[in-house]
């Protein structure tokens, strides 16, 4: 076994882990792996209180660096090919392992969703004042209202 490249976390409430002996390390098959705070598992990271804080900060950074690189490019492309790319692109990172979520605090779905409200303002071309129940995106047969 590979302890570089093992990785091991203990799991429970915070009292539980403040009244628990939390050792430095765990020797597993005559290699010594060393106790983190965070586990990266299939693209999700988990910390020892399941609070998914750490798991929400990166899918909100790679959504926001998708976005930015979206607004670039929105003004050359038709509404329905931004709508596409969007959901392909920020919205299956944002629904990636999102049934893990449940239960979780108001705090990481505000962060998703103010995600998902940069997300409309780029791809219908207004301003960020504009709240977001309030957004029309111009189609090529009139208006068309998107809301949250």
């Amino acid at each position: 076994m590979n302890s570089d490249k093992s990785e091991v976390a203990l799991f429970g409430t915070r009292q539980g882990l403040r009244q628990s002996n939390i050792p430095a390390s765990v020797n597993i098959a005559a290699s010594n792996v060393a106790v983190s705070d965070t586990l990266k598992i299939l693209g999700v990271t988990l910390d020892v209180l399941l609070t998914y804080s750490n798991h929400i900060n990166t899918v909100v950074r790679a959504c926001n660096y998708h976005i930015r690189a979206l607004c670039h490019l929105c003004p050359c492309l038709s509404l329905d090919v931004a709508k596409t790319m969007a959901a392909s692109i920020v919205g299956l990172q944002i629904d990636y392992c999102n049934a893990l979520l449940y239960g979780a605090g108001q705090s990481v779905f505000s962060k998703l969703q103010r995600v998902q409200n940069n997300l409309e303002h780029v791809i219908c071309n207004v301003g960020r004042r504009l709240h977001t129940q309030l957004i029309c995106c111009v189609t090529s047969t009139g208006y068309q209202s998107v809301i949250v």
